[in-house]
Parts: structure tokens; sequence; C-alpha cells
């Protein structure tokens, strides 16, 4: 990836991020904040940090004193640019730490779509103003219903669904509704996100139907990169890889959160 890919990858991640917060946009960084999703650690960070007209303290110092005075947990990601400026050890000698768990950025590598035909699963999306859009929100919740985080990624579903720049994508078997992810398009780029699959679903290659439909899609509607986000070393990874997509070279942001 080229520096000027980078950037507009920047660039775009801050667009796509605003379907769930708002960016208070300074010199020397975008501070993030939702009181309404306040454990939504992408809605309530800071990010694209640096050393203008600041020192790397007094920038560790405003994160740190602008989240806990609104009463968030602090978490900021820190790019190459943020360390080699010496923020991120700023941040850190103040226990903002490194969080555990690597991403992988992945970009759809082939000049066609992957073909992935599993039987009995269909692919549809989900038009402005259906009422599919709330079954596209149970879909994404269906792995929390047990969890006491079901409410709060509730609203983040229905916060991307609402969002005009995402389209939304259902994968059904029968009658019901098995998979769904969505797509952020802006600037000809695409990017894949949200992807479920219902947990009585799994392994079944509805993950693959559905990612495979929403490659032809992007490169149907002429954008000039896909690309999503997986777990490093995950099984999401293997599939999207036998998909066609490859690692997109970038070091991204490292996430520090507040120890507690």
């Amino acid at each position: 990836m080229t520096n000027s890919e980078a950037e507009r990858y920047a660039e775009h991640e801050r667009r796509y991020r605003a379907f769930a917060g708002k960016v208070d946009r300074r010199e020397y960084g975008d501070f993030w904040l939702n009181r309404e999703l306040p454990e939504f650690r992408d809605a309530n960070h800071a990010t694209r940090l640096r050393t203008v007209r600041k020192t790397p303290d007094e920038i560790a110092v405003e994160v740190i004193e602008f989240y806990k005075t609104r009463g968030q947990r602090v978490v900021a990601d820190i790019d190459a640019i943020a360390e080699a400026q010496g923020i991120g050890a700023a941040l850190r000698k103040r226990g903002v730490l490194p969080v555990i768990g690597e991403m992988t950025l992945m970009r759809y590598a082939l000049p066609k779509p992957p073909f992935v035909s599993i039987e009995k699963v269909e692919i549809e999306e989900v038009l402005s103003g259906s009422e599919k859009r709330a079954e596209w929100v149970r879909v994404q919740v269906s792995d929390e219903e047990d969890s006491r985080m079901e409410a709060m990624w509730r609203r983040v579903a229905e916060a991307e669904a609402r969002f005009p720049l995402c389209r939304l994508f259902l994968a059904r078997v029968g009658e019901k509704m098995v998979g769904a992810c969505s797509l952020f398009v802006a600037e000809r780029w695409g990017r894949i996100d949200s992807v479920i699959t219902h947990p009585a679903y799994r392994r079944r290659g509805v993950a693959s139907s559905l990612v495979s439909a929403v490659v032809a899609f992007s490169l149907s509607e002429g954008n000039t990169e896909t690309y999503l986000l997986t777990e490093a070393q995950s099984a999401g990874e293997a599939v999207y890889s036998k998909l066609g997509f490859i690692e997109w070279a970038l070091p991204l942001p490292k996430r520090h959160m507040e120890a507690i």
C-alpha cells in the first residue's frame, strides 16, 4: 500500500465510523464520542494523533482528560506516525495500554467476483425503507441473545442500518434469515463489515455465499477496491483468503485502552 493509499484508507475508515458517533476534529487528532454507546469503542476513541503545537505528553494528558471528564474509558488508536512521535509511549506510561489481539486488513485481489454456489442459500439486498432492515438487525445480534452486551450491539446494528452509505445484505435459507453483512461505499471504495451467520447455520457456507455476492455487487458498482478487516489467524481470515482476498499491507493502528 502506498502512502496515498494509506491516507485514503484512513479517511475512508473515518467516513465509515461516522455511522456510530461524532468526531471532534482537532489539529492534533480526532476525538470520537457517542455518549449513548459508551461501551462501543469504535465510537469512543482518539485517533490520528499528531504532535502539532503540542508535546507527546501534552497530547496524552489531553486525550485522557477528554474521555475522563465525559465519564468514558480512555481509548486511543496509535498509528505508525503517532508511535514514532512518542505519543504511544506517553499514553502507555500513564496506564493506557495496548489491547491484546491483532486484526488483518484484506483486499479483494481478483478481476472477477468469486463464484460460490451453496444449495438453498439465497442472498438479497435490503432496500431502503424495507421492513427487512429490522430482520437485518435481528440477525446481527443473533449471537448475543444471552449476552449482557446484546442491547449495545442492537443499538450499533440499528445505527448502521440507518446509515445512508451502508448497503445491507441478508442470506436466506427458505424463509429464515441466517446471515447478514453490510457494504459501505464512498469514493469508489467498498468496505465489507458486520459479517455474521446465525449460530445454528454456521459451517454451511453461508458466510462464503454472502461475502462472494457482496464482492460481486461492489465490483458491479465500479468500486476499485473492496476490503474488510478480520481477526488475524481466524476462521474468517481463512474463508476470505479462499474467496480471493489477500492481506493489504499496512501497519494498522494499535488500539490502546485505559487499564482498570
